[in-house]
């Protein structure tokens, strides 16, 4: 049974071979890929551009343990029995596909660590196609964080009070505060790079400078690299996530690099200095 920490029983679950044989058929039926991300890298809107293609499946977090137990109890509600993870995962196999048999999932890092902790990863994951989305200027990236958490200001597909507008739009300037995400998107990123280079496995690249610049081709370029050439590109331009960013983003993100000791302090971490650049 799923526990409250929804990840916490994997290594206690059963797989028979039967299981397993039926995920093999099932997977052998579909084009699965991955999007593994950081925090605040776009990975909302690059789903939702995917999504709208009508080409790509409906990649969503189905990994995230904030998010699992909701989708567990309404599966359960339609009589859909999902006592085992290998269950939840048929469901999203057969369910979240578009019908050309294409199926996506987007995984952060620490998301997708109970699965390496507990070997489970190959044998779940091991035939989806990867793709790592990178942002480039990781002091934007984290300062989006910080605004975010701080705010609640995550996204625009929802309505968002004029208050927690206004909160992101003044919100002070906090040197720990920026420090902290820094460190929790690196983290992530030295935990991707070494699980490449551990299983020997070359992700497809896809920048979100050349996402926010050109969503369209972007999604192009992924069908693609999954076999899949549409005749026509679907319009993916009118996404309900939009760039969550105000002119206070890059205030704070010029304040935080104006101070020596912080570059200092990146440096130390091993963050050159080209990660300053780009949005």
């Amino acid at each position: 049974m799923f526990e409250d920490t929804v990840f916490a029983a994997f290594k206690r679950w059963k797989l028979t071979p039967a299981m397993l044989y039926k995920l093999e058929v099932v997977l052998s039926e579909k084009i699965p890929y991955i999007i593994n991300f950081t925090p605040r890298s776009g990975s909302s809107f690059l789903a939702d551009c995917l999504t709208r293609s009508k080409l790509a499946g409906v990649p969503d977090e189905y990994l995230n343990p904030d998010f699992v137990p909701g989708m567990i109890d309404i599966l359960r509600k339609r009589g859909r029995s999902v006592d085992r993870f290998i269950e939840y995962m048929m469901w999203m196999l057969q369910m979240r596909s578009t019908k050309n048999g294409v199926v996506g999932v987007k995984v952060s890092y620490f998301q997708f660590k109970p699965f390496i902790d507990t070997g489970l990863d190959r044998l779940f994951f091991g035939r989806f196609k990867p793709f790592l989305l990178s942002r480039r200027n990781i002091i934007k990236q984290a300062v989006s964080l910080y605004i975010a958490t701080e705010t609640q200001l995550f996204h625009t597909n929802v309505d968002n009070p004029v208050e927690r507008i206004e909160a992101a739009r003044h919100l002070e300037y906090n040197q720990t505060r920026i420090r902290y995400w820094v460190e929790h998107v690196w983290l992530q990123e030295i935990g991707w790079n070494k699980y490449f280079q551990r299983n020997v496995v070359k992700p497809a690249v896809i920048e979100y400078d050349d996402l926010m610049r050109a969503p369209a081709m972007v999604v192009g370029h992924i069908l693609e690299q999954l076999g899949v050439l549409p005749d026509d590109m679907p319009n993916v331009a009118e996404s309900a996530f939009k760039i969550v960013r105000t002119e206070r983003n890059t205030e704070l993100a010029s304040i935080f690099l104006s101070d020596d000791a912080n570059r200092e302090y990146l440096s130390s971490m091993g963050i050159s200095e080209d990660r300053f650049e780009g949005e």
